[in-house]
């Protein structure tokens, strides 16, 4: 499964900024062709309700039929993103929500006291490459974080990479960093304004190290590659000597431009090898497939003899496995393409490598395995058929017995497998030696000596973290890991631990290498908790945490902001942000994280329990927390808002939709709200494994019934739609800002005559934003502002701020 397809998990500091300035990057209102609008009017008189002058849009009657049930589309004009009436559309939207937001005086206070608690030094787990040691950093209120490197630990680091002098805005991000093994070779990804485009450039990390001791690098003098100038859901892996790169990318005429606010459909990758120092036209093709959903990543395994082609479809944790034997074309790169060798020909499972010992490959697996395994396979590419080029299979290290979900396997030392666990959602890492430590993970060149012998492993050691941990390899060669541990109440703490007595017995003693230290912040003053309540309609137990000061009275009178996801197999684990000291502290709130299905919190079959037509479990599941947490006196309707992105901005939709009763404000972010249509754009088509597909009945059937743009109603009791802020970005090419703009355009439409309709229904679309990653420092702190500005407006009675 490739990363890049997913509708990744969003947190409120990626929410989108309302700036007032952005107004002068969109088109004049005079520019209106077909769009009726007004002028924006908030009014009301003495006690009586606010009044919103909505934007009102035009409606086409665009009727589409779908398996006998024609379904109107009445606002298809706004998935054009470059026409005037769609930017007027935008524009009135702006100019309605911003001062909403920006006029209120509390958001002052807290912007100062965000930029207050924000300022501390934040860590990256560091990594070893060539003997040098690489860490990210911020020094507190950087827009980017800052790339250092150091020879030994108790070495002054030195700047290597600094994304802030990349622009002054801080809206260039890099994105990714793909060192060779001896280290003397960084290849590294570049992204603008939040888009998903990335260049790529190759630095000679010698001559850098050798430049001396300056702590403010210029890597733009060491550059010796930056031919890969648009490359999209792709990364790039060294191939055996260090002269190329692999990487897959889409065909680029096939785009008008490439710049982020294209709504393209991203069709046919291909992969490729780019030779150092020749142009991005000349790489050779190395994979093209019949299926124009397919998406494929090539990398070498270590000892330079294979080239491994992961090729995934869709956003299912399965994948087919086709290898190349380098050695048998004498590695020459434009027979690659004819000589794959398919080993896993089919979607039913996923394989993720963890590493070989000649034709013995190790996978991370959930081929039978709910909550994954590693298993071994000796490969025979003499073989005509892929069951019979695997000569050999068995388990390494079964599925765990205690229900604990195996997240992750990597190497360490010659000889240590690291496997990271989650288990009711609490990380652990297990410690294994390789054949009882005899020798290095390498064990046995000569075939005969191979033959029969398995690869065993031996349990050595657990380390638990209690909370959230992210653990780094340094290296496949040395003994030494970094893991970072974090909490909803623990600012992160990196440990090192050195693991060279691992298979003696010996004991492992961890040491601290950085612990970030917020600003009057006592951890002793909060608590969380993990409940476990029932799903409403099934009784399934759902995991969430809860996160508040201490001596909290369970009076129902909190303002809450309840957080979910639910998709995509992706778990939502504790982490820290100062953001949340924000708003227990000085808003009284409290913080909760329903782990809903749809996610992997429990392995696979909590992942299928939430997608395709068990979709609705999700919004079930999210509804269940909001009313556990009424129920259990923490707070009211009127004081608890809900808040997601990307998927999770679905969430949010949908539940509002179902249960306008249930929430007080809903935050939804860059989300996928008109489901009949997403497929169509960018790389929606990867995500029907887990919404379906409006093409096919069965998905239709599914989706229609809980698609935002298709489901809003006037509240059947009379009563009030919940305060809505949706919230997207100009430069989004992951879910299109159109979907946030028809959603909108809906649901104004549908109550602003709505007598009962108390609450603002408002989009706010921001300029030079993508769907979050990459974000500068002062877009995250302003976008959390508007956020929590919102919230303090809209829940009822009103927040105070706390001093």
């Amino acid at each position: 499964m490739l990363l890049w397809l997913m509708l990744l998990p969003f947190s409120l500091t990626a929410a989108v900024t309302l700036r007032s300035q952005a107004a002068s990057f969109l088109p004049p209102l005079h520019k209106r062709t077909g769009f009726l609008w007004r002028s924006r009017r908030m009014s009301a008189a003495a006690g009586a309700t606010m009044k919103y002058d909505y934007p009102v849009a035009r409606r086409d009657e665009v009727v589409e039929e779908f398996h006998g049930t024609k379904i109107s589309d009445y606002y298809r004009w706004l998935e054009d993103p470059d026409s005037p009436e769609t930017q007027a559309f935008v524009a009135a939207q702006n100019e309605l929500s911003t001062p909403f937001i920006q006029n209120a005086p509390v958001r002052e206070k807290i912007l100062t006291r965000l930029r207050e608690v924000w300022d501390y030094e934040k860590f990256g787990t560091p990594f070893k490459r060539g003997g040098k040691y690489y860490y990210y950093h911020n020094s507190g209120l950087q827009q980017q974080y800052v790339l250092y490197t150091l020879p030994s630990l108790d070495a002054p680091s030195r700047c290597a990479f600094d994304p802030n002098t990349w622009s002054e805005d801080g809206t260039i991000a890099l994105t990714s960093l793909t060192f060779t093994d001896d280290g003397s070779k960084l290849a590294y990804g570049i992204s603008e304004k939040g888009s998903d485009w990335t260049a790529f450039k190759v630095v000679d990390m010698e001559s850098f190290q050798a430049s001396g001791d300056n702590s403010t690098a210029d890597e733009a003098q060491y550059v010796i590659d930056d031919q890969l100038k648009r490359v999209k859901y792709s990364g790039v892996s060294w191939n055996h000597d260090d002269s190329g790169l692999y990487y897959s990318n889409f065909d680029l005429d096939k785009y008008a431009k490439t710049d982020g606010t294209e709504t393209t459909k991203n069709q046919n990758q291909k992969v490729y090898f780019h030779r150092l120092g020749t142009p991005q036209s000349e790489d050779v093709l190395l994979a093209q497939f019949d299926d124009p959903e397919w998406m494929a990543s090539a990398s070498e395994t270590k000892d330079g003899r294979y080239l491994v082609l992961s090729i995934s479809r869709s956003c299912e944790p399965t994948n087919q496995v086709w290898i190349c034997d380098l050695e048998a074309i004498g590695r020459d790169m434009t027979k690659v393409k004819s000589s794959w060798k398919p080993v896993i020909d089919n979607f039913d499972a996923g394989y993720d490598l963890i590493g070989n010992i000649g034709p013995t490959f190790l996978w991370q697996t959930n081929k039978d395995a709910q909550r994954y395994k590693v298993i071994a396979m000796d490969i025979d590419l003499t073989a005509e058929t892929p069951e019979g080029r695997i000569a050999r299979q068995y388990d390494v290290i079964p599925e765990a017995e205690n229900g604990a979900v195996l997240e992750g396997t990597s190497r360490a030392a010659p000889n240590i497998l690291l496997c990271e666990y989650l288990q009711d959602v609490r990380n652990k890492l297990e410690l294994f030696t390789v054949n009882d430590g005899e020798g290095s993970f390498e064990w046995v060149e000569a075939e005969k000596e191979r033959e029969g012998r398995e690869v065993t492993v031996k349990h050595r050691k657990t380390v638990d973290a209690g909370m959230n941990m992210m653990v780094t390899s340094s290296s496949r060669k040395d003994t030494e890991i970094f893991y970072k541990v974090t909490g909803f109440t623990e600012p992160s703490t990196i440990y090192r631990l050195d693991l060279a007595g691992l298979a003696a017995g010996g004991e492992l003693q961890p040491s601290i290498f950085k612990q970030a230290q917020v600003k009057g912040f006592n951890s002793s003053e909060f608590e969380t908790k993990q409940v476990f309540f029932p799903s409403l309609k099934d009784g399934t137990k759902i995991p969430m945490f809860i996160t508040h000061k201490k001596g909290l009275k369970l009076d129902g009178s909190h303002p809450v902001l309840l957080y979910g996801y639910g998709g995509f197999s992706i778990s939502l684990t504790p982490s820290f942000s100062p953001k949340n000291l924000i708003w227990m502290k000085e808003l009284g709130g409290v913080y909760a994280v329903a782990n809903i299905r749809g996610g992997a919190e429990y392995g696979l079959s909590w992942y299928h329990d939430g997608r395709l037509d068990k979709k609705q479990n999700c919004f079930d599941d999210f509804q269940s927390a909001a009313d556990y947490l009424v129920k259990s006196g923490y707070t009211a309707p009127s004081r608890l808002a809900s808040q997601g992105g990307s998927n999770g901005g679905l969430l949010v939709a949908a539940c509002a939709n179902q249960r306008p009763d249930l929430f007080g404000a809903c935050i939804a972010q860059v989300g996928v709200m008109d489901m009949l249509r997403y497929h169509k754009f960018g790389i929606g088509g990867a995500w029907q494994s887990d919404y379906g597909c409006s093409d096919d009945p069965s998905g239709f059937a599914s989706v229609i019934n809980y698609s935002p743009i298709h489901n809003v109603k006037v509240p059947a009791d009379g009563g009030s739609y919940p305060a809505l802020l949706l919230l997207t970005g100009d430069h989004d090419d992951r879910v299109s800002p159109f979907h946030s703009l028809k959603f909108i355009a809906t649901i104004q439409h549908h109550l602003r005559e709505h007598a009962g309709q108390k609450q603002p229904l408002f989009a706010y679309i921001d300029t030079k934003s993508g769907h979050g990653a990459g974000k500068p420092t002062t877009k995250v702190l302003e976008e959390i502002a508007d956020v929590f500005t919102f919230l303090t407006k809209t829940l009822e009675p009103p927040l105070t701020w706390q001093e």
